[in-house]
């Protein structure tokens, strides 16, 4: 099983006073660097207390200081499993109060034999809806990119929402829908676990539609390119944000979506409008190669991806670099090309050859599909 916990800070707070709540309220927002010292000693003075009594503590007493251990422990009726079989992702907010009672869970984790790990996401705490937004959008990646394929590979997949802001709690809820197997609170007051299986959604014909009218769009905003409110009108307004004067991206919503679904619009065929037209163009040369992998869904959905990193890599974006391996052509091995980047990796390593524009500098035009070279 894979249980992923949402973390609030129940561990630094579940004992004080009304005044000393009120203090860790102000400061439940803030950074490391957001603290004087007399406040930051202050928290790490009362965690390292808390820290002790928690590895000190019997689990029923744990689970009273505790709201992530209480869901936990009720996931398990009581009796914390041994081995390393099971994996334990405590979600925590960027903040340092997140911190704190985070290292202290995964140390109470690693005292009782749990295969444990933390996971945040920048911005992901209530100071302000402009940064807790795109934390969203990441989260909702993340499911995507690496929760969802090990729903294969597990027996379950748990979100145990007991502890966190409510705003996290709400949004992992919504997650929870499309990559959990079930979602769990602690019953108010109590030990006893309120279980939500995962329901079947209705709403996935009308999805795939939108997506597939407007898989371009979607694309360009996936890659982080801003939209006018014009261009994409048919558009639902729940699955885009406004980032600026007539300026609008995915939202977390139409992140999750675009995520789930489009896998079934990359192996249909290779998109031939570029995502980034001023940098990225397709010749009819490259386009004619393409065509004899049209039966080949895997393939066109790996083309379709390196297109992605592409864009991603003239944009700025440095994450996907490895797996692109955008590089300069020794020699001239392909005439008319300076450059290649992979196609696709399995089956045979194809590569992508292209050329920069001799006018317009910044301009790559991808020529020809082939073989990688020997």
């Amino acid at each position: 099983m894979l249980l992923i916990s949402t973390c609030g800070t129940s561990l630094l707070t579940h004992d004080l006073s009304a005044d000393e709540r009120n203090k860790f309220a102000r400061l439940a927002n803030k950074k490391e660097q957001d603290l004087s010292r007399e406040e930051k000693k202050y928290l790490d003075r009362h965690a390292a207390d808390c820290g002790e009594k928690l590895l000190q503590a019997s689990l029923e007493q744990a689970r009273k200081m505790s709201a992530e251990i209480n869901g936990i422990a009720a996931v398990y009726a009581g009796q914390l499993p041994q081995g390393t079989s099971n994996r334990h992702i405590f979600l925590h907010s960027d903040t340092y109060m997140g911190a704190l009672s985070v290292e202290m869970l995964m140390r109470w984790a690693q005292n009782n034999g749990l295969n444990n790990e933390s996971k945040t996401f920048p911005g992901l705490h209530t100071a302000s809806l402009e940064s807790f937004r795109p934390a969203m959008s990441e989260a909702a990646r993340w499911c995507c990119e690496e929760i969802a394929p090990q729903r294969s590979t597990r027996d379950r997949i748990v979100f145990n929402l007991t502890g966190g802001f409510k705003s996290v709690q709400g949004f992992m809820q919504t997650l929870g829908m499309f990559y959990a197997d079930e979602v769990v609170y602690i019953f108010e007051g109590s030990t006893e676990l309120l279980r939500i299986p995962r329901l079947p959604l209705s709403i996935e014909a009308a999805t795939m539609q939108i997506i597939g009218e407007n898989v371009v769009l979607f694309r360009k905003m996936a890659a982080g390119i801003p939209l006018d409110k014009e261009t994409c009108r048919d558009i639902p307004e729940t699955l885009l944000d406004a980032y600026g004067p007539n300026a609008y991206a995915l939202s977390p919503w139409g992140e999750i979506f675009w995520h789930r679904y489009k896998e079934a619009y990359y192996g249909k065929a290779f998109i031939q409008e570029s995502p980034l037209p001023e940098k990225i163009s397709f010749s009819k040369g490259f386009l004619a190669d393409v065509r004899q992998f049209e039966n080949n869904p895997q393939k066109l959905a790996e083309l379709n991806e390196r297109i992605d990193d592409l864009t991603q890599y003239f944009l700025g974006n440095t994450i996907s670099i490895k797996r692109l391996n955008f590089k300069l052509l020794e020699g001239n091995p392909v005439p008319g090309c300076t450059h290649e980047f992979y196609a696709w990796r399995t089956g045979g390593a194809w590569r992508c050859f292209c050329v920069f524009d001799e006018y317009k500098k910044d301009l790559c035009h991808i020529k020809k599909l082939g073989p990688h070279l020997k």
